[in-house]
């Protein structure tokens, strides 16, 4: 901005290296300019993240085949496979896991399910926004699972966290609203 403040927004997409790895670079050759500060370059692109020990693409691709193998067993797909990879790496096991342990007849719930539990215990999960919009992106990525997931995810959060209804119910309601805000396109809003 014209004060000179580097912002990036976007939710989960301020976590990508590339958008990150731009922004420090920025201020890098703004503290050189106006500071005579010279920066190392940023070397964030060579931190193995965690639960990423691939090398190359083709074994990720391989990881993917051997987790669609397994999941479709139970009948999800490989699209379900993928989403796990990618947004999990191998830390997908830990979740994989959990889903053998738990009962739901319905498969995407119960891996919604051990996801949820994954988040709470690594990754900061502390509400259904935090899952999902912060977390899973499904509100922007894959708003019609939200419509499944819904009373599901929020009857697991209520016996995890210990809500009453009323909590569980104000949640529903926040996320209805933002479902349906983020499914109705309105020229007024521009």
């Amino acid at each position: 901005s014209d004060s000179g403040l580097i912002s990036i927004a976007g939710g989960k997409l301020t976590g990508y290296r590339k958008m990150a790895e731009r922004v420090v670079n920025r201020i890098a050759v703004k503290m050189e300019e106006e500071f005579n500060i010279v920066l190392k370059p940023c070397e964030t692109d060579k931190i193995p993240l965690c639960g990423n020990d691939f090398k190359k693409y083709k074994h990720v691709k391989r990881y993917i085949a051997e987790v669609s193998d397994r999941l479709e067993q139970d009948g999800l797909t490989a699209y379900d496979a993928s989403y796990l990879v990618a947004n999990y790496g191998k830390q997908s096991e830990v979740i994989l896991k959990t889903y053998a342990t738990l009962k739901d007849k319905d498969v995407h719930v119960r891996l919604a399910k051990a996801e949820l539990q994954y988040g709470i215990a690594f990754e900061m999960v502390q509400n259904p926004m935090d899952f999902f919009i912060r977390r899973t992106g499904r509100l922007y990525f894959d708003i019609d699972s939200i419509t499944t997931l819904l009373d599901p995810i929020l009857q697991e959060f209520q016996t995890l966290f210990k809500w009453d209804d009323a909590k569980r119910l104000s949640y529903k309601e926040e996320l209805e609203a933002e479902i349906h805000e983020h499914s109705n396109f309105s020229l007024e809003r521009i």
